[in-house]
C-alpha cells in the first residue's frame, strides 16, 4: 500500500526521526517546528501540499493510519536481523573455520560410535546380534555417506578456489602484458620523435653558415632592430672626422676652422684622402703675413 501524506511523502531519515520521537514520547510541539523549519520538508510541503505546514492532526493521521505501525515492524524486523548476524559473528568466530553442524556431527558420531559398542557387548544371541549389527551398519552407512559428501563439498570448494586464484594470477599476466607493450610503444615514439629532432638540428646546422650558431627549430623568430634614421649633416659631420683622422698633422691643418655651407654640400667620399678644411684661405693668410 503506497501512502501519501505528509509524513510518508518524507524522506526515509526523517520518517525514523518521527518515528523515533513518537516512540520515545517526544510531542508535537517540540516535533512540529523541527520538522516545518527543515529545508527538505518545506520542499517537499511546496511541490506536493502548496507549502501547508505539518499539523497536530497529520501527525496523528499517520500515527493511527497504519503508517507508524508499518514503521514499527520494520525496525523490529531490522533488531532481528542485527541479533542474528551478531549470534552468527559469535558463533563463527567460537567455532573457527569449521562448521557448526561439522561439529555436532563430530560429537553425535562419538556418541553413536560408544552406544552401538554397547549394545553390541549385551545381546548374546546370534540372531539379535546380527539383527543388531544390521541396524547399526544402515545408520553407520548414512553416517558415511554424510562424511563423505562433506568432503566432495571441501574438495569442491578448494578446486573453485584454485580456479579462481588462477584466473586473478591469468588476468594479472594479461595486464602486465598489455602495460609492458604500451611501454615499449611509447618509448619507440619517443626515440622516433627524438631522432626526428636530431635530423632536424643536424639538417640546420649543415645549412648555416661556419661561425653562426644554427637557431632551435623550436624558437621563436625574432623580430629585425629597426636601425635609427641618420640625418645628412651627421653624415657628413662623420665623414669630415674620417678625414680628419686621416689626413697628416702639421702646423697648418691643426688650425680649428668651422666648415661652411659648401663644404657640408660637398662631401668627400670616405677613403680617398683630404685636404684640410679652408687650406686655400690658409695659404693666403700665411701670404700676406711674409
Amino acid at each position: 500500500m503506497t501512502r501519501t501524506g505528509k509524513i510518508a511523502r518524507l524522506s526515509k531519515n526523517l520518517r525514523d526521526l518521527v518515528g523515533s520521537s513518537l516512540q520515545n514520547g517526544e510531542p508535537a510541539s517540540r516535533l512540529l517546528p523541527l520538522l516545518n523549519e527543515c529545508r527538505e520538508v518545506q520542499h517537499i510541503l511546496h511541490a506536493y501540499f502548496d507549502g501547508h505546514p505539518i499539523t497536530e492532526q497529520n501527525l496523528s493521521e499517520w500515527k493511527t493510519g497504519g503508517g507508524y505501525q508499518d514503521w514499527v515492524r520494520d525496525q523490529q524486523a531490522r533488531l532481528l536481523a542485527q541479533q542474528l548476524t551478531d549470534r552468527a559473528t559469535a558463533l563463527d568466530q567460537a567455532t573457527g573455520p569449521l562448521a557448526l553442524s561439522d561439529r555436532l556431527a563430530t560429537v553425535l558420531t562419538e556418541q553413536f560410535s560408544r552406544l552401538a559398542l554397547r549394545l553390541m557387548e549385551q545381546e548374546t544371541d546370534p540372531d539379535k546380534q546380527w539383527h543388531r549389527l544390521c541396524q547399526i551398519n544402515r545408520e553407520l552407512s548414512q553416517l558415511r555417506r554424510a562424511d563423505h559428501h562433506a568432503l566432495h563439498l571441501k574438495l569442491e570448494r578448494e578446486r573453485w578456489e584454485w580456479t579462481r586464484q588462477q584466473a586473478l594470477a591469468k588476468a594479472e599476466r594479461e595486464q602486465e602484458s598489455v602495460r609492458k607493450r604500451e611501454n615499449r610503444e611509447f618509448g619507440a615514439l619517443v626515440d622516433r620523435l627524438a631522432a626526428g629532432m636530431k635530423e632536424q638540428t643536424r639538417a640546420l646546422t649543415a645549412a648555416t653558415p661556419r661561425g653562426q650558431r644554427p637557431e632551435s627549430p623550436f624558437a621563436e623568430p625574432v623580430p629585425p632592430v629597426s636601425q635609427p634614421a641618420v640625418s645628412p649633416i651627421s653624415q657628413s659631420a662623420g665623414r669630415s672626422e674620417v678625414c680628419r683622422s686621416q689626413s697628416p698633422v702639421t702646423p697648418e691643418t691643426s688650425i680649428q676652422v668651422n666648415p661652411t655651407e659648401s663644404d657640408r654640400s660637398n662631401p668627400v667620399a670616405p677613403g680617398r684622402s683630404c685636404p684640410p678644411p679652408n687650406a686655400s684661405r690658409i695659404s693666403n693668410n700665411s701670404a700676406k703675413k711674409t
